[in-house]
């Protein structure tokens, strides 16, 4: 069966792909790549959850604007982080093998037996690191709409903007929207086909996003976002 909504999005992609320029070959920089982040990261991967066909969940997919109390599960968030960025490493593989992968920031504030905190994914360990304290009132802050900040999960799906102008040019930047929007897709599909709701937004504010994540908007720029949970019950 056709889905026109994925044709397009393949038809982007490769027009993204064949728009790149043709740079002569230079080297990134290692602190453009993070390379150094790596040492936070040890293989010892977790276990995938299976989640429903895609055609179901989005049959079934409805507006809400209200968030349950019932706690994410790790194992389904760990499944959600790793259909987004697999996916992308199988469509970008050549800048996956340059070192530009992208990356995901995670925001915690209901996850069971998880603290509340910021954490960032590591798909070698298939884990999630944490990487600093969750301060409420940033967290008010952090996003233009006040019910994403009070989501139980908060994804942000990071690029490396330096590194990819570097090796592209300016299209680089092109390429990484392109390539966040498709992860937040993969992201949105993985978490309804799991039993929870969401929604991708871009409403995030700089200033706090290097304040409680370090993110500088140049060496590692934020791309979209993506909230979700379990919804309160109608």
């Amino acid at each position: 069966m056709n889905f026109e909504p994925y044709n397009i999005v393949l038809s982007l992609m490769d027009d993204t792909k064949t728009t790149l320029t043709k740079q002569p070959y230079v080297e990134i920089p290692s602190s453009l790549l993070g390379k150094e982040d790596n040492l936070l990261f040890q293989k010892t991967p977790s276990s995938i959850q299976e989640s429903a066909p895609v055609y179901q969940t989005i049959e079934e997919r409805q507006a809400v604007r209200h968030w349950g109390e019932l706690s994410v599960q790790k194992e389904d968030v760990l499944t959600i982080l790793q259909s987004a960025y697999q996916g992308d490493a199988t469509d970008w593989e050549s800048e996956h093998l340059a070192g530009l992968d992208i990356g995901f920031v995670v925001y915690v504030r209901n996850m069971e037996k998880v603290t509340p905190a910021i954490y960032r994914y590591c798909p070698i360990r298939h884990d999630l690191v944490m990487i600093g304290e969750l301060d409420l009132y940033k967290m008010e802050h952090l996003v233009l709409q006040r019910e994403f900040a009070l989501a139980p999960v908060i994804l942000v799906i990071t690029g490396k903007l330096g590194a990819s102008i570097c090796r592209h040019g300016s299209p680089g930047h092109r390429q990484l929207l392109v390539r966040g929007g498709m992860a937040a897709q993969r992201a949105w599909l993985s978490s309804i086909g799991l039993g929870y709701g969401g929604c991708i937004f871009a409403g995030i504010v700089q200033k706090y996003l290097y304040e409680t994540a370090g993110i500088d908007g140049y060496k590692e720029m934020q791309l979209v976002a993506y909230s979700f949970g379990n919804l309160l019950e109608m």
